[in-house]
């Protein structure tokens, strides 16, 4: 609670209120009678906070205050007694109260008549103002007025709640996601008024009223502003960066071998394929990759022209197991490399596939790059071979047994 002040000068004395005291000097010397302090003046109108309405509400911002400023002048004394005149005597002093803290005062200390709340919470407070007036008349009489309290103000700081629609990642309230993703916003603390949404940048939000909306992120990589246009005007606002998948990675699917042809050029795994980046969900895309042909050097420049075939689907993608896993994609991944007609001795050789990844919306979106994941295959003096796709490597010696997945 604050207190402050305004200063105000003293009424000028009228020819008629002076002879008026020297008339009750003299009756006091002569008839020894007491001559009554003359009525208290009283206050006929009530501080206000000026300039806004009965209810305000505003977005939280820790850089921003919100002022209230009281309209109230101190009144004169009443007619009904004008002589002996009563005098203010000082400043006029102003109370405020609020029902319930919401950030502390950033001013509004003694001397001001106005008051600034922070806006570095959310939250509803009431907020009143009074008035107190000191009075003095020429002899000794004094008086302290004070106001009723003002009509209340309502002022509400609100925050804008994002929680993604999926569980993993853990971290529901980032603000970094996926294409395709969604998160639900939610005005809080809730209030009756008529917000309405829109978003710039890509995507859409649903519904475009109301106290909650779902922000679904478009097809491309972009940054998107929601933005909520509150009952009165201000406006609060949440930025999305959305980013596309850039490649993959992949995991050996447990309880599988790694195949080998007895004494050839043979290698394969089966994989699980995660995308990346991890901190992000692509639940709701769809991937494939696509036909590319590969380029060998060394001993393993004979197979450059090959080609990768394309899939001939579009693979669903789930959400991983845990926030290191990411999004994974719905499908078993078959890495191998067979030249059976290949034997040592070997040299050193490298042959690579430079995968082109490309993904679209489950809700349809023309396919878009989704970067390059390297299927590579790789030969040695020692007779040892190795295949290596999204991380994963498994080897081989051309001597080991025959062993399947």
């Amino acid at each position: 609670m604050n207190s402050s002040h305004h200063q105000f000068k003293q009424p000028i004395k009228s020819p008629l209120c002076l002879l008026w005291l020297v008339i009750g000097q003299i009756l006091l010397l002569v008839t020894d009678l007491a001559i009554a302090v003359p009525p208290k003046p009283t206050i006929t109108s009530n501080p206000a906070p000026s300039g806004i309405p009965p209810a305000v509400v505003v977005c939280q911002d820790p850089t921003q205050t919100q002022t209230f400023n009281t309209n109230w002048e101190s009144p004169e004394p009443t007619e009904a007694a004008p002589c002996p005149p009563w005098a203010k005597d000082g400043d006029a002093t102003f109370t405020w109260t609020y029902s319930t803290l919401v950030g502390n005062p950033a001013s509004g200390t003694a001397g001001s008549a106005s008051l600034n709340m922070q806006r570095d919470q959310s939250g509803t407070t009431s907020i009143t103002v009074q008035a107190e007036q000191k009075w003095k008349d020429q002899g000794t009489g004094t008086a302290t007025v004070t106001s009723d309290p003002s009509d209340p103000v309502t002022f509400t700081v609100v925050n804008v709640k994002t929680e993604t629609v999926v569980m993993v990642p853990s971290d529901r309230t980032r603000k970094k996601i996926g294409v395709g993703e969604k998160v639900k916003l939610t005005i809080e603390p809730s209030f009756i008024g008529s917000e309405t949404w829109s978003v710039t940048g890509g995507g859409s939000v649903n519904p475009t009223s109301g106290m909650t909306t779902t922000f679904t992120a478009g097809a491309n990589a972009a940054t998107s502003t929601v933005k909520a246009t509150l009952n009165g005007g201000s406006e609060c606002k949440v930025v999305f960066t959305v980013v596309p998948p850039s490649g993959l990675f992949l995991r050996q699917k447990p309880g599988t071998g790694v195949l080998h042809h007895y004494n050839t050029l043979s290698i394969g795994f089966k994989g699980l394929p995660y995308l990346k980046p991890t901190e992000v969900s692509f639940v709701n895309i769809q991937v494939r990759e696509k036909r590319v042909r590969g380029e060998g050097t060394g001993y393993l420049a004979f197979m450059t022209g090959i080609p990768h075939k394309p899939a001939l689907n579009w693979e669903d993608v789930v959400s991983g197991d845990n926030d290191a896993s990411g999004s994974r994609v719905r499908v078993t991944d078959t890495v191998e490399f067979i030249v059976d007609t290949r034997s040592p001795p070997f040299t050193e050789g490298m042959f690579t596939f430079p995968i082109p990844l490309e993904y679209k919306l489950v809700t349809g979106s023309a396919p878009m790059s989704g970067g390059i994941v390297n299927q590579i295959l790789s030969t040695h003096p020692s007779e040892e071979i190795n295949a290596l796709k999204g991380g994963t490597s498994v080897s081989k010696k051309a001597s080991d047994p025959t062993s399947h997945y």
